[in-house]
Formats: C-alpha cells, sequence, structure tokens
C-alpha cells in the first residue's frame, strides 16, 4: 500500500504546476462493476483488454508471496469535478494477481460522481461473530475492493475493502488524508475480521 500511495503523491504533484488551465495525468477509466471482476478467474489479459496497458506495473511480496500489481490512476485540475472544492479529484483501480489469476483490488476516487467516501461512525455497528456481509454492505455500498488467500492469509475468508484517498492543497502546502477499512467475512458470509487504519490530514 505504502508504494502505491508514494505513486499518487507524485502524480499529484505532477500535476499541480498546472494551474491556469485545466490539467490532467493518466488515462480517464470508469469503475468495472464487482461482475467483471471474478476472484480467482479474472486474468491479466482480460484486465488490459478492458483497460489498457497499467499505468503502473510492479512485483509486490506479501505473507511470503509474489504478486503482480497493475495501478491505473486518473487526476485532474479541475476541481469542479472533486468530492469538495479544495481537493484535487484522483480515481485510482488497483489489480494483484497471483499466478495470472486476479486475487485482489482496491478503488477509491474523490470525484464528486464516483467517490468512495465512507462514514467512519458507522463502523463500531459491525460486530465479529454476529454482523454478516449483507449487514455490511447495507452499512457502506457494495465494497470498492475484495480480496482472498494467499494475498490476504486465510483460505476460508474473502476480504471486503472500502478505500477512501484525497490530496489537498498546493505543491507548497500538499495533504493527503486516506482511510482503509477492511473487513473478512467467513464461507458463511459472517464477519470475521474488522481493521480500519487512517492517516493523514484532512
Amino acid at each position: 500500500m505504502k508504494s502505491i500511495l508514494n505513486y499518487i503523491i507524485l502524480l499529484t504533484i505532477f500535476l499541480l504546476p498546472i494551474s491556469c488551465s485545466v490539467g490532467t495525468s493518466g488515462k480517464n477509466f470508469v469503475r468495472p462493476s464487482n461482475e467483471f471482476l471474478i476472484l480467482e478467474k479474472t486474468t491479466t489479459g482480460d484486465i488490459v483488454s478492458r483497460f489498457g496497458l497499467p499505468l503502473k506495473e510492479e512485483t509486490l511480496v506479501r505473507n511470503g508471496e509474489r504478486f503482480l500489481n497493475y495501478g491505473y490512476i486518473y487526476t485532474t485540475t479541475a476541481k469542479d469535478k472533486a468530492i469538495a472544492e479544495d481537493i484535487n479529484p484522483q480515481r485510482a483501480q488497483f489489480f494483484y494477481f497471483s499466478n495470472d489469476k486476479l486475487v485482489g483490488y482496491e478503488f477509491f476516487s474523490s470525484f464528486r460522481e464516483d467517490n468512495t467516501d465512507f462514514d467512519i461512525t458507522t463502523i463500531s455497528q459491525i460486530r465479529k461473530g454476529i454482523s454478516t456481509r449483507s449487514e455490511v454492505e447495507r452499512l457502506f455500498g457494495p465494497p470498492g475492493g475484495k480480496a482472498v488467500y494467499p494475498l490476504f492469509p486465510n483460505k476460508d475468508e474473502e476480504v471486503l475493502i472500502y478505500f477512501y484517498s484525497q490530496a489537498k492543497g498546493n505543491i507548497l502546502n500538499l495533504a493527503f488524508y486516506r482511510k482503509y477499512l477492511k473487513i473478512a467475512c467467513n464461507r458463511q458470509d459472517i464477519v470475521t475480521n474488522i481493521e480500519y487504519t487512517e492517516s493523514g490530514q484532512k
């Protein structure tokens, strides 16, 4: 995750000096439906045929396993398109592959039209061993990401991912903020674990 956020920071800094007119970085794209992204079945070829070549490609190691990561990122200086007027609008989609099969994906956006911001005060309503997947989606909507083994260590769980990241300010005073919620569900669709992290400055 750290390398992905560093890459987003670099893209944002690159774009910020273009202040007198609307500028963009990366190729715009539409978030794919979760029905298109089938864990353990979708391949790198499927992704490239839909999105084109990734803006970023790298090999990562997690849980002792190697993964191929594809990153697609789009950002613009047209702040009227953002979730709030002081935010630099961005959207990003990341895919993780093991043996050419999709084992995880993440999406975030600070564009108004498809933003992934979520209310952290509702996290307390989710209870391990009691809450269900359907309750999670009722509170937060369809997840922007999912992941399975070996990207996450438990073979009997699927992780639902809610991810929001934003950048605001100018190149001399740039502030980043992110929040990341992972909710693991077992084969019976019962919540088994909840992990929330938040960093940066709103």
